[in-house]
């Protein structure tokens, strides 16, 4: 199973038991990777908002339309900065549109 989403894709999830269609993905702001350096994978972003949580910082970033939160090191990213974004494909949730029902991994069916 593989994702598309408004900056990445194809994301390699792994087999799921669903159908194919328009379904949602959720990640932790802590399963995001925000760096000054383009990587494998990574998408192009500006960081518009930053709030100080202490040694960490949760960086908003244009996301598409949206906008999508990473846990950053305090000090790291301000904003207007362009940095560069990732998702851990190992943890991204993937969430049925019928029913909203986070799926699990597993052998398809």
């Amino acid at each position: 199973m593989a994702a598309w989403t408004a900056l990445h894709g194809p994301i390699q999830l792994g087999p799921r038991n669903i159908a194919p269609g328009n379904h949602q993905i959720a990640v932790r702001p802590h399963d995001i990777t925000l760096s000054e350096n383009e990587t494998a994978g990574s998408a192009k972003t500006a960081v518009r908002l930053v709030e100080n949580h202490g040694v960490e910082h949760i960086a908003f970033c244009d996301y598409g339309d949206a906008l999508v939160s990473a846990s950053v090191p305090a000090g790291t990213a301000s904003v207007g900065d362009i940095r560069f974004l990732a998702l851990d494909a190992a943890r991204v949730h993937l969430i049925r549109s019928d029913d909203r029902a986070v799926v699990e991994r597993g052998a398809a069916t």
